[in-house]
């Protein structure tokens, strides 16, 4: 449960406007901004452990969902192949 609220405190409360428009730009802007997004949403996690590996772990792999579209592509297989055991319950427009 604690992982659940720290992520929505580094992703959500964290995340400033700036970061969540730019994070997905190409070049150095975009590099940056999921930079800086992604070290902010690590270190609520300082909260339950020290472990460099864990922490980098936590913000690196933030870092490539962030900045690449996987969640979309995910969500997109999900719907193509319909794969009931992957349904979040939204509804399909």
């Amino acid at each position: 449960m604690e992982q659940l609220l720290l992520h929505g405190l580094g992703d959500f409360f964290l995340q400033s406007d700036w970061m969540a428009l730019n994070k997905k730009k190409p070049g150095f802007i975009g590099w940056l901004a999921v930079s800086v997004h992604s070290v902010l949403y690590t270190i609520p996690f300082l909260l339950i452990t020290q472990s460099w590996v864990a922490l980098s772990i936590i913000g690196f792999t933030h870092l490539i969902i962030d900045r690449t579209d996987l969640v979309a592509r995910y969500i997109w297989l999900r719907n193509w192949f319909g794969l009931p055991w992957l349904d979040t319950g939204e509804k399909k427009l």
